[in-house]
């Protein structure tokens, strides 16, 4: 679905990607709604 994430998240969902990239980067923590892990390079 095209923009899953902000009917889902809304205006949180940029937040949520960066509390998920500090507390969770590994994608420990996955389930199909899930906020996406942030892969750094």
């Amino acid at each position: 679905m095209k923009g899953w994430s902000d009917l889902y998240y809304g205006e949180n969902f940029k937040r949520l990607t960066q509390v998920k990239a500090k507390y969770d980067p590994e994608d420990i923590f996955n389930f199909p709604q899930s906020i996406p892990p942030v892969y750094k390079k």
